[in-house]
């Protein structure tokens, strides 16, 4: 999981200039501001931070990433620039070779040419006095109360679940304005997540994102070689939400579709689309129970959230799709939009992670 805050963003650019040191001093790349070269390609600097404590540092090729774990930025610099030598050794392994074995030889001989044997161990041997507490007790608190409200809004009784997501919603924007005003007195941890991993953008996925931006969460598609990513922003316990939602919707948007009788590919999409837009209707519909202070706070919430992901992510863009033709898939979607409910979520099995990554 990603992270932000004033720390994690001093050592990103700490790393950021270690790298740039790295790859013009040690590798002898001709470094441009936040590029290098390799064979005639500017390849892009990028480094992120992650709360992960098991792995200390990885390379993502299909984003051209670098990340590092937080619990780094207390270590020395020369621990911290021998991890960004391996990485960066991954890095240009996969420029000269491309998907060939992490380790591999390919690997060792990258390492060999430009640093010191032990560069090419996959471990190292890192104290680990700095553990980073990361638990946010009342946040998990409002978190449980969410859940349960959630799962009180399916409720067979129409007024019961109107009124459970009501105060669901309710008690998002009110968490949310007072996380705001920490923000502004003092240094606040952020993360980012994963939530859903695709080969492309599809309606499914359209609308996951659409739902999840009515949580109060920062949504955001990132695009790599092949890959779409769909990431959320927030605290530690409104992430964990985030997750909650897509893992029950991930199969529920499914089984919806299934359920509708519907075929074929623009059908689907239209589907999914009256989907977002009915569950659009439904939380409007709840926010005119709201009163005026709240409304008025909702509407500088939103644009407080816009100008924090252009923070984050830098210049944000956004390409509107035209509005599907197909009305009686659009309508049968938006019924069923209108009728969603968030019930218990499917879990995730953990995947496997190394000291040092790929």
């Amino acid at each position: 999981m990603k992270i932000h805050s004033s720390l994690a963003s001093s050592f990103a650019r700490k790393a950021f200039i270690f790298s740039k040191n790295i790859l013009q001093n040690e590798m002898g790349l001709s470094v441009r501001k936040n590029r290098f070269l390799f064979e005639k390609s500017l390849c892009p600097i990028y480094i992120t931070i992650t709360t992960n404590k098991n792995q200390y540092g990885s390379f993502n090729p299909k984003y051209f990433q670098i990340s590092l774990s937080i619990i780094l930025a207390h270590e020395k610099d020369s621990l911290i620039k021998d991890v960004l030598r391996h990485e960066l050794a991954h890095y240009l392994t996969w420029l000269k070779y491309g998907n060939v074995m992490p380790h591999g030889e390919e690997f060792k001989n990258v390492c060999m040419e430009f640093f010191k044997k032990s560069i090419a161990e996959p471990t190292l041997n890192l104290e680990k006095d700095h553990e980073q507490r990361i638990g946010e007790i009342e946040q998990e608190k409002i978190l449980l109360k969410i859940k349960k409200l959630l799962a009180l809004a399916e409720s067979n009784q129409a007024e019961e679940a109107k009124l459970a997501m009501l105060k669901a919603h309710q008690l998002l924007l009110r968490h949310h304005l007072s996380m705001e005003s920490i923000r502004e007195k003092e240094d606040f941890i952020l993360y980012s997540k994963v939530v859903k991993t695709q080969s492309r953008k599809d309606g499914k996925l359209v609308c996951l994102y659409e739902i999840l931006s009515h949580f109060m969460l920062h949504p955001i598609f990132v695009i790599g070689r092949g890959e779409i990513k769909l990431e959320v922003t927030g605290t530690l316990a409104e992430v964990k939400l985030a997750e909650y939602v897509s893992a029950y919707l991930d199969h529920e948007l499914d089984r919806l579709w299934l359920e509708s009788g519907l075929k074929g590919s623009a059908s689907k999409k239209a589907f999914f689309e009256g989907i977002a837009l009915g569950y659009k209707e439904k939380v409007e519909q709840q926010l005119k129970d709201f009163n005026p202070l709240e409304k008025k706070a909702l509407q500088k919430f939103d644009q407080s959230k816009t100008d924090f992901l252009k923070n984050i992510y830098g210049r944000l863009s956004h390409k509107r799709t035209q509005k599907s033709s197909d009305e009686n898939s659009l309508s049968i979607g938006r019924q069923a939009g209108f009728n969603l409910s968030i019930k218990k979520p499917i879990d995730k099995q953990n995947s496997k992670t190394f000291l040092i990554g790929e």
